[in-house]
């Protein structure tokens, strides 16, 4: 069994590759881009053609945030100022998904189209996002290919999950934070065939878990990610907790790298690679456990 749900692994990396050494030449019809926030970064990695990319935001090639950090080195990076942008040969500026309204419809004015960083609640809204974002930058085919690349990736995921148990796994920030139904971490679960605790619990959205909750009624699996990262923030009492520690310690685990998962993308498929792997090597390790 587990031969088998690791063969998804090639699938999801192929899902995700992306070279730009070898891409074609543009023929000059292609409108530039500049990218000024990290999730809005990975979509033109992955869609736009090497030559429409004027700029990258400054946390593009920063891997504790960006998915395809390696892919950005030896773009440009533009920061989000308004004198940046200006300066850039650029016909389209991607902002952040919500906000910056008084600097687009000022960039709006002086002639630059706007176009808002993607976002999804579940995976299948990461295919329509994608196709949505790649026509907007003049890339129709490019997203219709990583989109239906990502929708038979997921299709496998699911096949897979569909036999054996289900662990009821948990995943928090630091903060004790925990995405319930309707985010894209609980398709994400559902997915790789986990039951999703918060979610089970009838949080939908992403809600604080209390401590009390938890310890009275254990998952199975513990999903870890952005540990490193908040180690020294104010906001990881949760995380840094004796009893939070100590359940995680005599629990199966599985770790997602943090840039992983940092928006939804079709590269997210790294993590549902990673957790449909921990679950056949938990329930392995469960199975050879004796009676």
């Amino acid at each position: 069994m587990i031969g088998k749900l690791r063969t998804i692994g090639s699938i999801v990396l192929f899902a995700v590759t992306i070279v730009t050494a070898n891409a074609p030449a543009s023929d000059g019809t292609l409108p530039r881009v500049v990218s000024t926030s990290v999730c809005a970064d990975q979509f033109v990695l992955m869609l736009a053609h090497p030559s429409q990319i004027a700029g990258l935001s400054v946390h593009a090639t920063n891997p504790d945030i960006s998915p395809l950090a390696e892919q950005a080195i030896g773009f440009p990076i533009v920061g989000d100022s308004v004198e940046q942008i200006l300066a850039s040969d650029t016909q389209i500026v991607i902002l952040d998904t919500w906000g910056h309204h008084r600097k687009a419809s000022f960039l709006e004015r002086m002639g630059f189209k706007i176009v808002r960083a993607p976002d999804a609640n579940s995976l299948s809204e990461i295919e329509q996002v994608t196709r949505t974002f790649a026509n907007a930058i003049g890339r129709p085919n490019k997203g219709s290919e990583i989109a239906a690349r990502f929708a038979n990736v997921r299709r496998k995921a699911l096949d897979l999950a569909s036999s054996g148990h289900r662990p009821l796994a948990v995943y928090f920030l630091p903060s004790g934070s925990s995405p319930g139904e309707g985010t894209f971490v609980d398709d994400l679960f559902e997915h790789a065939g986990f039951r999703n605790y918060a979610a089970d619990l009838g949080v939908t959205g992403w809600q604080h878990i209390d401590l009390e909750t938890l310890l009275d009624r254990p998952p199975e699996v513990m999903v870890l990610s952005f540990q490193d990262r908040f180690a020294r923030s104010a906001r990881t009492g949760f995380a840094k907790h004796p009893q939070y520690r100590s359940l995680v310690d005599r629990s199966p685990a599985i770790e997602i790298k943090s840039a992983d998962w940092i928006c939804a993308g079709p590269f997210v498929t790294k993590v549902l690679d990673a957790l449909v792997d921990g679950r056949a090597r938990i329930t392995k390790q469960q199975s050879d456990e004796p009676g």
